[in-house]
């Protein structure tokens, strides 16, 4: 139990930046430091190489010298922030695809944990619950104390000492784990079935990025309002934290796939009713079940792949494809958008979400092995 604990704590130490990109970012073209494609760059550079560095390591490297790879991950993200501190442009989007590295190095031990536990897709829930109110208690945090007076940096200074910290959960992991069964056929066989659903994560969780980073701008109109919008992303993470939290009861007792494909359909739902910008109340519905939606659905997307591939090694690359997807979302949806209008943007996200409805469907009966 305590090593689990270890491998939550730095896991979500790892995903700090990802909730606190808007506010950092934003500081930091405050600053000067970046333009609109700097804030762009940086962002898919740490998703990138986070879910490259998470998945290649799940696939290839056995789970062995945990405590040694925390350390370097830990001291290494640590290290990583403080450069962002002196770094602009391009440069900073180097230190956030660093930063990513090292935060790929803290997952792959919090996934490897993860995923041997008895019931993983509870544990998923918890994770993900814990990680969104660290995220949360910081963007609340730092506006009022660090950054006021050293703006941008003070973000990025308290990343670096909670990175630090990361390091003193090796304590509690074990050095090695028991590696993973081997599927029937050899080690090289993965499931189609998973690897069908490893493509409809990453679809969905393209949707669903895709579509967030156009929340605020969907409710700047008249009919909404400048006060809605601002309101509508407070609500969506107190959603998401109360969608993790209901997931964390409900993955276990309900089966995955009826309910991933019922919540790509109501995310479909969400952006039809965003496009048309009828209204605050309605917005700041869509908004409310979109957040909620997002974390809701991440332990069934566990389970989902446990289900089709029972060594569970198509599991251990669940964090990769949810990375992947979620960095490669905002390229395809931004791609169609304009400056008069989101209304390609927002058919492409349905058609994100579409096909990973779709893969999710297509996963039912698939237990056929694929060279791998």
């Amino acid at each position: 139990m305590r090593a689990l604990s270890a491998g939550l704590f730095t896991g979500s130490i790892a995903l700090l930046m990802l909730g606190l990109q808007p506010l950092l970012l934003g500081a930091l073209a405050d600053e000067s430091r970046l333009d609109e494609a700097g804030i762009g760059a940086a962002a898919t550079a740490e998703l990138l190489a986070l879910g490259l560095t998470t998945g290649l390591l799940a696939g290839f490297v056995p789970p062995t010298r945990l405590k040694l790879v925390n350390i370097v991950g830990a001291v290494a993200l640590a290290g990583c922030n403080i450069w962002g501190c002196f770094a602009a442009g391009a440069w900073f989007a180097a230190s956030r695809g660093a930063a990513g590295i090292a935060s790929g190095l803290l997952m792959w031990i919090a996934v490897a944990l993860i995923t041997r536990a008895s019931r993983p897709e509870r544990v998923a829930g918890i994770f993900l619950t814990v990680q969104t109110l660290a995220q949360a208690g910081l963007a609340a945090i730092l506006p009022l104390t660090l950054m006021p007076r050293m703006g941008a940096n003070g973000g990025l200074a308290a990343l670096a000492a909670l990175g630090l910290c990361a390091a003193l959960a090796s304590i509690w992991l074990p050095s090695r784990l028991a590696m993973l069964s081997k599927p029937e056929g050899g080690q090289a066989n993965l499931p189609l079935g998973s690897l069908i659903g490893l493509g409809a994560v990453f679809f969905t969780m393209a949707g669903v990025v895709g579509l967030w980073i156009f929340v605020e701008q969907l409710g700047a109109t008249p009919r909404i309002g400048a006060r809605a919008a601002s309101l509508a992303v407070a609500l969506a993470l107190v959603a998401q934290v109360a969608g993790s939290s209901v997931a964390t009861f409900l993955s276990s007792r309900l089966p995955p796939r009826p309910i991933l494909i019922a919540a790509g359909l109501l995310n479909i739902g969400a952006v039809a009713v965003l496009g048309q910008a009828i209204g605050a109340p309605l917005y700041l519905a869509s908004v409310l079940l979109f957040g909620f939606l997002w974390l809701f659905a991440m332990p069934f997307q566990t389970r989902l792949l446990i289900d089709l591939d029972p060594t569970r090694r198509a599991a251990m690359l669940l964090s990769a494809a949810q990375a992947l997807g979620s960095a490669a979302g905002p390229i395809a949806t931004s791609a169609f958008a304009t400056k008069s209008s989101l209304g390609g943007a927002l058919v492409a996200d349905a058609v994100l979400f579409g096909v990973g409805l779709l893969g999710v469907a297509a996963t039912a009966g698939k237990r056929k092995s694929v060279l791998f």
